[in-house]
């Protein structure tokens, strides 16, 4: 272990992180099924800010994350 305890030696990490290809895959899946549920709030920039519906509809914010991604819910 190195002197400073937040920094961490190279040797001690337990995994390296993915390559920016494979990133930009899962980003793409990610979308993909956050669209397809109506859980995007707002997205600008590579950033998405997602919110489950009984979130969305508790902050009053739900009607017009439907009309955003063009949907209707069944009630």
């Amino acid at each position: 272990m190195c002197d400073d305890p937040i920094r961490l030696r190279e040797v001690e990490y337990d995994r390296v992180a993915p390559n920016d290809k494979a990133v930009d895959k899962a980003w793409d899946q990610i979308m993909q099924i956050a669209r397809k549920h109506c859980l995007v709030i707002q997205a600008y920039g590579g950033v998405t800010t997602l919110a489950v519906p009984v979130e969305q509809r508790k902050n009053g914010i739900r009607e017009k994350v439907l009309r955003t991604h063009r949907a209707t819910e069944v009630v």
